[in-house]
């Protein structure tokens, strides 16, 4: 699979995506069921990406033999073919009007199409490597485009003035700083192909993000480089957001933890540094699981590997604000083995933490004693949560419980004054890496490293279960022969 799209959920009786793949099909999910609704076919090679219109009736597809298709997405009928690119066609997007779209291609260009006559309106050039990704501006007067050639393009895709359309040419570029008699380069802008290009909402940015693992921050008014992030592929180990949503926070595995700051809905965005400013360094330790309590004023780690100064595996406790470690003397001291999880209850008082001990702890946050151990699994617990219904305004009727799932392939759900199991799930036939509670505490699902979903009925009441069970299970037919030795009667036919 190669690219997907989600239909507009507000137009649409039936929630949906749609799904591009190398074997030129295009696939419609139902995202209620998970069912296959049907498959379109109609391309000669991979499919790269797709789009839906605004109204949801129709899709468009990107191709690598070189057309885009607008589809009937009620009869899976090709409603156009789109022809005019010379290579593959890596991207596409919708013009909020719906009747027009823009299309990237290998071949350098990008396209403005008529999507009632399929005629191209118009060809965009400046790039000088294949054009990988593209977007499109709210208001539809812009779009942004990354290439191969490691650039970005924001170009005016409303103007008839001559060919010139492009607004900004975003590229990379060696500035010097002098250090002493010596110039040194900086380098700003991408250095490798750029995958993926997008406006952020209200404000007068863009983000791109390429091979040479830095996400750019570009300012539309000039065309400015502002911010990069680097993304390195094996440091992260952990992520939290804020619970206002402004806020991401990074683990990373040589202790230091990392702030990010979001979209907050206002004009710009404020990044602190050039890759998130340094909360906390508790190095050499590593940080295997963060949580924001519920204000965001604290902050709770889970640390991978124990020092000299910190015989077994705490956890710590810090200021958003300032930084500062604010763990209370001799505190959370139970872990042997590293932190895996760690989870705040809803009213800020207490936290669960799960290790590669097997353990599961309820923590007091404001002394770091110790209130509660959950034993019962036999290897590392992965994922610890709280139930919905530990949340005092929540109307749950399973109450406030402890579920928690590791690498013995089961799934407990614990009481939490008792520490004992109430519930125990065997059917993964590997470790258990995520939890999570349907609305009404009904049921829970569950992910597993053999790839597989898996929903439970949470039932504590023996009757309620049996009696589902009743209605649910499934009676094959007897052979003759297990009648004969059952004592059974054999029907005449």
């Amino acid at each position: 699979m190669e690219g997907v799209a989600f239909s507009p959920d507000d137009r649409l009786a039936l929630r949906l995506a749609l799904s591009g793949s190398a074997d030129g099909s295009l696939i419609p999910w139902d995202l209620e069921t998970g069912d296959i609704i049907r498959r379109f076919t109609g391309h000669s090679a991979g499919v790269h990406n797709v789009a839906f219109l605004p109204d949801g009736k129709y899709a468009l597809s990107a191709s690598a033999d070189g057309t885009l298709i607008l589809w009937d997405m009620s009869s899976g009928e090709i409603v156009k073919r789109l022809t005019g690119h010379t290579d593959e066609v890596w991207d596409v997007a919708a013009h909020p009007d719906g009747q027009r779209a823009i299309s990237a291609s290998a071949d350098g260009t990008l396209c403005r199409w008529d999507l009632a006559t399929g005629q191209t309106l118009r060809v965009f050039t400046g790039h000088e490597g294949a054009v990988l990704s593209l977007d499109i501006s709210a208001d539809g007067k812009q779009a942004i485009s990354g290439s191969a050639d490691h650039s970005v393009i924001l170009w005016d895709i409303e103007t008839d003035d001559g060919d010139r359309y492009v607004v900004h040419h975003m590229r990379g570029h060696d500035t010097y700083i002098r250090e002493g008699v010596v110039q040194i380069p900086e380098i700003t802008g991408h250095q490798g192909p750029v995958y993926d290009v997008t406006f952020i909402p209200f404000s007068q940015a863009a983000m791109s993000v390429s091979e040479d693992r830095f996400a750019i921050l570009w300012d539309l008014e000039t065309g400015a480089f502002v911010r990069e992030y680097q993304m390195p592929r094996m440091d992260l180990y952990s992520i939290a957001s804020m619970p206002n949503g402004r806020l991401d926070v990074l683990g990373t595995l040589n202790g230091r933890v990392l702030l990010l700051t979001r979209y907050d809905g206002a004009t710009e965005l404020e990044f602190l540094g050039h890759e998130g400013r340094v909360l906390v360094d508790i190095a050499p330790q590593a940080v295997r699981s963060v949580a924001f309590s519920p204000t965001a004023h604290r902050l709770l780690l889970g640390l991978a590997k124990g020092a000299s100064a910190m015989p077994d595996y705490r956890l710590r406790l810090v200021d958003t604000e300032t930084g500062a470690d604010i763990t209370p003397p001799d505190a959370f001291a139970g872990h042997t083995e590293a932190v895996q999880d760690v989870a705040w209850h809803p009213e800020g008082h207490t936290a669960l933490s799960s290790g590669l001990d097997g353990q599961i702890i309820l923590w007091d946050i404001e002394r770091g004693h110790e209130i509660q151990r959950f034993v019962g699994h036999t290897g590392t617990v992965y994922r610890v949560i709280f139930s919905p219904g530990c949340d005092p305004a929540a109307d749950d009727p399973l109450g406030c419980k402890v579920l928690s799932g590791g690498a013995d392939n089961t799934i407990i759900l614990w009481d939490i004054e008792s520490g004992q199991i109430l519930r125990r799930y065997r059917g993964h036939s590997s470790s258990v890496f995520g939890l999570a509670f349907t609305p009404g505490s009904r049921t829970i699902l569950s992910t597993a490293a053999e790839d597989t979903v898996c929903e439970w009925r949470v039932d504590l009441d023996n009757d309620a279960l049996t009696a589902w069970a009743k209605v649910n299970r499934y009676v094959p037919d007897l052979t003759d022969q297990q009648r004969t030795q059952y004592h059974m009667e054999i029907p005449k036919e």
